[in-house]
């Protein structure tokens, strides 16, 4: 999937509000990148400073975790939606966010950054 902050996003919609530009538009907010799960957790502790360490669940642990059904179409559906999704991520591309706000998108690290101006007590 995708990253984009949601400051960026927040921005876009002031502008939809306030401005006629965007009526009647559909857009794709995406900020630049394709970070992978490694490196997401590298930037989260160049943040932190200390490590972090991604991990990713196999379907079964996740399903376990959500309460599905041992058994039936609901689980296999999903299964097969995981699996499509590992194999083809969805993927955007910065440049509608970016003539929106005719500037850069900020980028998943400036994100995380912005995220640890708030520590959690």
């Amino acid at each position: 999937m995708s990253w984009v902050d949601y400051r960026d996003v927040a921005e876009v919609a002031a502008i939809a509000l306030t401005e006629d530009r965007l009526v009647h538009g559909t857009f794709e907010l995406c900020a630049p990148g394709e970070p992978d799960r490694l490196e997401v957790a590298s930037l989260v502790s160049q943040v932190l400073g200390h490590p972090v360490r991604a991990h990713a669940p196999g379907f079964e642990d996740w399903a376990n975790q959500v309460e599905l059904p041992a058994n039936g179409a609901q689980r296999a559906g999903r299964k097969a939606m995981f699996d499509w999704y590992d194999a083809h991520p969805l993927l955007g591309n910065p440049l509608t966010l970016k003539a929106i706000l005719g500037r850069e998108p900020r980028t998943l690290l400036e994100y995380f950054k912005g995220l640890s101006e708030f520590p959690i007590r």
